[in-house]
């Protein structure tokens, strides 16, 4: 556990870059650990990613129109 309670914060967010750390599960976890032990108790992630199924839904169209 993070052992500076004054240096954790009250709010991280991560904007449309999550995705990158599901590449594994060992991956997903660290992040994941990573953002919670740096949050103070009350604290909020705010966190934002591609919609998958609008991205595929945008990808097959384009595959049919090539």
């Amino acid at each position: 556990m993070y052992q500076n309670e004054a240096r954790r914060f009250h709010l991280t967010s991560c904007q449309f870059s999550l995705h990158y750390s599901f590449e594994s599960y060992k991956r997903a976890h660290t992040m994941l650990q990573n953002a919670c032990e740096n949050l103070r108790p009350d604290g909020y992630f705010i966190g934002t990613t591609v919609d998958s199924y609008e991205l595929m839904s945008v990808l097959h169209n384009v595959q049919h129109h090539c």
